[in-house]
């Protein structure tokens, strides 16, 4: 990506033609202006422009004599009724512009062809430009600047401060936002290649435009392009055009680098001249009048701390059972698109959140009016209103919108604007932060497609293809899965929502679904904890020395650093990793290793490293640190010095004390300063050095992987 800064000037044969087309669309902005009443801008306008009259006039009468003399004529009617504003205003659009326009006919036949694009004259004295490849205009070949001006009208600007377009064209629509703003905001476009940015230049309004407000990025990577498209579309309230040209570049990447980037699913509410804005308005509109409240009027205080965010993802197949066992017992939240499996289930949520404009979500309801009955929803203010005139709950509004009217009472009744954007499951965990949450459960939040699957069964919708092939991502299970871009945008979305709230623990129950950092992975690891066979088959592999996947280690050691809220930095998490993998990877290697037993037992017991033998043996064996005991021991504790200032003992006191890198530490502070990075990792690389017998028993409720990590930490 590279900003572009060539301002190129007008076309020298085209420019002649271009002042008399400005000149046009100047004189019909006139008679608009008196037909609104709007007389004093209207004169000013008029008098601005006069001098360009003139200038034109006598120029066209010396090509044509009787149309330059037609409209001298037609500017001294002007001048002597001007106190009739009707009457002039009707006078620019009867006559005054046709004969620029009957002079302009001259010049229609201009057809340059050039790299797949044809630069086609039109009855305006505007260009325009026709796409050979796609088939189609990208302007109107009549009045591609009256086009423009109609499409600006249609974007609420009054509040922005910034407009970004994606697909230059011949650049009609970023001048006449110009205009409509007087200048006031910044206008940003991104483009594929340089040719259309230039044509806007050559044979378009862009150089007319205050260079210090146009921002102008060029992208020569489609997939590089198409995230930035994805960025803008899906995050925030902004201001964004998507011209017909850059849709069909959309397009063309799905289909020659098909990984998962859709532009149906990009756009989401971003579209073209379909009449989005309105929908907005008549969403809003109704969901004002049906509302109950704000999302803030809501009282969840009654009910449990422990949420449940529900998703359609296909890991909701797979926790089910967990739903219907947390009836009661934990608070249930759910987007749309699960009403129909919930309802199938007979599992009633207590939240529903919707926050789609489009009719596609409609669907989702229809046939399960009746299950929504007195469930409350929190909706955003432009809700799709087919969607809500079924739905039968009480309405509550969030205040993601750009809707004037909500804003201004959220203001007023001091309403925070959500964290949320992009998934509808954004907006239901920012629910669930709102409403009190003290720990949160991600249900069918998969952001992928595990198992190539999309949804979870029994979702409906339009399609369910089996997606074999596109973007990936790191997964819960330590691989990869597939995925869409606009996912990875999601998922960095839902990742700053759980940064902020660190106090609030989030588990992901997806086990194949998409890596989301911040949440602790909990669907098939009980409470957060490997199975049994999972460790043990870990393990066995490390020392059969089967070879393990990058990510497969990753994650598994990643569970020892950042998954229980330890407060390590990203450059201390990573150390600990390479720590615990070399570590482990040693300890495996001996060829005295032969036992790995894991319990459930109670207690602080965190390692034993040892002889294998009677209680006797231990005093003649090398140094080892030991931490309780197993049933062999009898419940006695062998500690030792470093350096062996005195021979071990079977008992431990507190005047017993560990010596690390020539520092002592009482043993009954050994829990405080477990965290201490430098202590943990060389206790953890002495050990890693003896030699003799070994057996690793973990004898607490951990496994044998947060056995180690205790040692660090002191967990319990």
């Amino acid at each position: 990506m590279r900003e572009y800064k060539n301002k190129l000037e007008v076309e020298d044969s085209y420019r002649e033609i271009f002042e008399e087309a400005i000149l046009c669309m100047k004189l019909r902005e006139v008679a608009e202006l008196f037909y609104q009443g709007a007389d004093k801008f209207a004169f000013k306008l008029w008098n601005d422009i006069s001098d360009d009259y003139v200038t034109i006039q006598n120029r066209i009468s010396a090509a044509d004599k009787s149309v330059g003399d037609n409209l001298l004529s037609l500017g001294l009617k002007f001048r002597d009724n001007a106190r009739d504003n009707k009457y002039i205003a009707a006078l620019i659009e009867s006559d005054i512009i046709p004969a620029i326009h009957e002079h302009l006919k001259n010049f229609t036949s201009i057809d340059i062809e050039d790299n797949g694009f044809r630069l086609q004259g039109t009855p305006s004295g505007f260009l325009t430009l026709y796409d050979e490849q796609n088939g189609f205009y990208c302007h109107s070949p009549y009045d591609p600047m009256h086009e423009a001006m109609i499409c600006a009208e249609n974007y609420r600007t009054e509040n922005a401060s910034e407009f970004r377009i994606f697909g230059c064209d011949l650049g009609y629509l970023p001048y006449q936002i110009w205009l409509k703003t007087r200048g006031l905001i910044d206008i940003y476009i991104y483009e594929y290649g340089t040719q259309t940015v230039e044509y806007a230049y050559m044979f378009g309004p862009l150089g007319l435009i205050d260079p210090d407000i146009l921002h102008i990025y060029i992208y020569d990577d489609l997939c590089e392009l198409g995230g930035e498209f994805i960025v803008y579309s899906n995050y925030g309230n902004r201001e964004t055009y998507v011209s017909d040209s850059f849709m069909c570049l959309m397009d063309r990447l799905h289909s020659e680098n098909p990984k998962g980037l859709s532009v149906k699913d990009g756009i989401l509410h971003y579209n073209t001249l379909s009449g989005y804005k309105s929908e907005i308005r008549i969403n809003s509109v109704y969901n004002l009048r049906l509302m109950k409240g704000y999302y803030t009027d809501l009282d969840f205080s009654e009910y449990p701390a422990e949420w449940i965010v529900v998703a359609a993802g296909p890991s909701l197949n797979d926790n089910i059972d967990f739903i219907r066992e947390s009836v009661g017992k934990r608070t249930i939240v759910a987007v749309n698109r699960c009403i129909e499996r919930l309802d199938a289930e007979g599992i009633r949520p207590d939240l529903f959140i919707a926050v789609d404009s489009t009719d596609r979500i409609v669907p989702h309801i229809e046939g399960h009016e009746a299950f929504t009955e007195n469930i409350p929803i929190i909706v955003s203010p432009d809700t799709n209103a087919e969607f809500m005139k079924k739905y039968r709950g009480p309405v509550y509004l969030n205040a993601n919108t750009q809707n004037v009217q909500v804003l201004n009472v959220a203001a007023e009744k001091n309403i925070p604007i959500w964290n949320a954007s992009g998934t509808v499951a954004s907006y239901a965990l920012e629910a669930a932060y709102e409403m009190g949450a003290s720990k949160i459960y991600l249900v069918g939040v998969d952001l992928g497609y595990p198992g190539g699957n999309i949804y979870a069964s029994d979702v409906r919708e339009s399609s369910d293809p089996k997606v074999k092939e596109g973007e990936t991502a790191r997964s819960n299970d330590g691989g990869k899965v597939l995925t869409r871009m606009d996912f990875l945008y999601f998922a960095e979305q839902l990742e700053s929502q759980i940064k902020a709230r660190p106090n609030v623990e989030v588990w992901n129950r997806s086990e194949h679904g998409m890596y989301i950092s911040g949440t602790r992975i909990g669907a098939w690891w009980e409470e957060g904890l490997p199975k049994e066979e999972d460790v043990l088959d870990w393990l066995k592999r490390l020392k059969d020395e089967t070879m393990l996947t990058w990510q497969e280690k990753y994650f598994m050691l990643r569970q020892l650093t950042d998954r229980r809220g330890d407060k390590l930095t990203d450059n201390d998490s990573t150390m600990c990793v390479t720590v615990y993998e070399k570590i482990l990877e040693e300890l495996v290697s001996d060829p005295n290793f032969h036992e790995v037993h894991l319990s459930r037992g109670k207690g602080l017991s965190v390692l034993i490293f040892t002889d294998i033998g009677e209680l006797d043996t231990i005093h003649g064996a090398a140094p080892g640190l030991i931490v309780d005991s197993n049933e062999r021991l009898s419940g006695k504790r062998v500690f030792f010095k470093d350096g062996l200032s005195k021979e071990p003992s079977d008992t431990l006191s507190e005047r017993d004390t560990i010596c690390i890198k020539g520092r002592e530490y009482p043993f009954y502070q050994l829990p405080d300063i477990m965290p201490d990075l430098d202590f943990y990792t060389e206790v953890l690389r002495f050990l890693s050095k003896q030699s003799g017998g070994v057996s690793i028993r973990c004898d607490d409720k951990y496994s044998l992987l947060y056995g180690l990590c205790q040692i660090s930490y002191n967990i319990n």
